[in-house]
């Protein structure tokens, strides 16, 4: 994500802790969250293919 996407979503979100935001600002917000969100997950995240959950290893 962008710097200035970064900037306005912080702005959104002290308008919003204030509650001074307006709902179309409220919206805003919530999508760029989630759009920086994913974007974390996508970047760090470990690929699911390669995790196996505990419960189908196999046990000997």
């Amino acid at each position: 994500m962008d710097n200035s996407k970064v900037c306005r979503m912080s702005l959104l979100f002290e308008k919003a802790v204030s509650q001074s935001a307006s709902q179309q600002e409220q919206f805003e917000l919530k999508s760029l969250y989630e759009e920086f969100i994913c974007e974390g997950r996508s970047k760090d995240a470990p690929k699911m293919s390669r995790i196996k959950p505990h419960y189908l290893r196999a046990v000997h």
